[in-house]
């Protein structure tokens, strides 16, 4: 039986999971499960899984707990429109991030009558189903690599399987009926009526009532409540950045007992009252989508949008006109360099640069957590820092996340890549998916290329230099981390989609 992957393992814990544990205790039994040594980077790649599961919450520092246990017993109010009231019906967006987070359990009113989930319309399915094989073209035009993709498929048979997989006889409008809780027109009137939605761990139900709003008796334990989310909100702030609503309020929740008792107003209404934070993104309706920043904050997106004139409109004008420049010139550039750092390898111009030879199908090739642990003691024995051997090996973790994400040819596998996993990985994912920098980006080709080398010394693949090449241009992926960086200041006007494929497309290394 292969052993577990630390993601894996971890993982396989949470959902086993029935009381908060500290984080220690996680990494501990994740390193038991996977018989390898308790390492520093392994409690980062375990905290990044936990954070990565909806149905987990962080509930204090290094404390984790199963999101079902964490709110047991907490509710939130849902602000209901005239219209919602007239037509009891309910979108569930309203409901996020608590609904997904909880695993989507069933709604009932506290009589047990369930709030069902109501369906399109036959007429609606036939115009989804007229419109399958345009959603298909649309979704290809975003994948850079489809091209390698198709040459190893029958594109009849994608046709089919898609085809097949859209093909169906009813869909999920994502409305709520609201008819249990035995709405009257007359209530469509009343602007201050609102769910109040209460889970219930043991019975695994989202229990809900009506209220029509905050009453004297409960106003003062509403205000109490209303500062502990505040205060807590704004201190998750970073001064710089706006950041997603969802997860802060989540672990609020799950942090302090006494959040969701009363509940506390709506948490659009409280982050609107204190004057510290500001809504940049999102509505009340969905708060999955909300994001918030620190009110003296502006943001990339309010400068674009912004028709005020101030002493800074010539140098952002110049700016813009620059970057223009920069991006029309940067497939040239990127050409010349690629093609010099070719020849300074000798690597040859028809032929690309891997691990292996094809011809060869090596017998067993160590796991990539084998190989990650390996790395580790090397750089040890190295006498490096703490911070450079953390950074080399997490880089390393991280291509191997991406690497099971879309490395469809490797299997995943760190010595089945090629120049081809590179470039797809620094010059299209890492710029647009992947946490960065350029300082990042210089680390990280630098530590591949370490990695690959220490991996050629061992015997364990015949040529490292496809990992040279992208040391060697590493400043090209600066260029294009910086241009895209800027590229987001045109994202509603015309010239942007003509800009964006000429940075990413107008000239890609083969």
């Amino acid at each position: 039986m292969a052993r577990l992957t630390v993601r894996e393992a971890a993982e396989e814990i949470a959902r086993e999971m029935n009381e908060s544990r500290a984080l220690e205790d996680i990494v501990q039994e994740v390193a038991a499960r996977c018989g390898r040594p308790y390492t520093h980077s392994m409690k980062q790649t375990v905290s990044q899984a936990l954070g990565h599961l909806g149905f987990v919450v962080r509930c204090g520092t290094g404390i984790y707990a199963p999101t079902r246990v964490a709110l047991d017993g907490k509710a939130f109010r849902v602000p209901l429109s005239g219209s919602e009231v007239q037509r009891r019906e309910l979108r569930r967006k309203k409901l996020e991030p608590f609904f997904t987070a909880l695993g989507k359990p069933p709604i009932r009113t506290e009589d047990g009558q369930e709030l069902a989930t109501l369906f399109l319309a036959d007429e609606r399915l036939d115009e989804l189903n007229a419109e399958k094989l345009r959603a298909i073209a649309m979704a290809f035009q975003e994948l850079p690599w489809i091209e390698r993709y198709l040459h190893r498929k029958d594109m009849r048979k994608v046709s089919d399987e898609t085809w097949k997989q859209m093909d169906v006889s009813r869909i999920d409008s994502g409305l709520m009926d609201m008819t249990p809780l035995d709405l009257q027109a007359s209530d469509a009137e009343e602007s201050s009526l609102e769910l109040i939605v209460r889970w219930d761990k043991e019975s695994g139900v989202l229990k809900v009532s009506v209220s029509a709003g905050i009453s004297e008796d409960t106003s003062e334990t509403v205000a109490s409540e209303d500062r502990i989310l505040a205060d807590f909100l704004f201190s998750r702030l970073p001064r710089q950045n706006a950041v997603s609503l969802s997860d802060l309020l989540l672990e609020a929740y799950a942090r302090f007992p006494e959040l969701g008792r009363t509940p506390g107003s709506h948490p659009f209404e409280v982050i609107g009252r204190d004057s510290r934070m500001r809504v940049i993104g999102g509505s009340e309706d969905c708060l999955s989508d909300v994001s918030i920043a620190r009110a003296d904050m502006l943001p990339r997106q309010e400068l674009r949008q912004s028709d005020e004139k101030d002493p800074l409109a010539d140098w952002l004008h110049r700016w813009r006109e620059d970057l223009v420049v920069r991006i029309k010139a940067h497939p040239e550039r990127l050409r010349a360099a690629w093609a010099s750092e070719r020849w300074r390898l000798g690597l040859a111009d028809n032929k690309r640069a891997s691990t292996f030879d094809a011809n060869v199908v090596p017998l067993r090739k160590p796991s990539n957590e084998d190989l990650i642990a390996e790395w580790d003691q090397a750089l040890r024995e190295q006498g490096l820092s703490d911070n450079v051997r953390q950074r080399k090996v997490r880089h390393v973790e991280t291509f191997v996340h991406y690497l099971g994400i879309e490395g469809y040819r490797t299997s995943g596998h760190l010595l089945l890549v090629d120049e081809s996993d590179l470039q797809s990985f620094f010059f299209w994912t890492y710029v647009r998916r992947f946490p960065n920098s350029p300082s990042d980006a210089l680390s990280f080709t630098l530590d591949l290329r370490d990695f690959y080398r220490y991996q050629k010394q061992r015997g364990r693949i015949q040529d490292a230099r496809f990992a040279e090449l992208f040391y060697g241009v590493r400043d090209m992926i600066v260029e294009r981390l910086e241009l895209y960086d800027g590229l987001l200041v045109f994202v509603d006007s015309a010239d942007y989609e003509e800009l964006y494929e000429t940075l990413f497309l107008g000239y890609v290394p083969s």
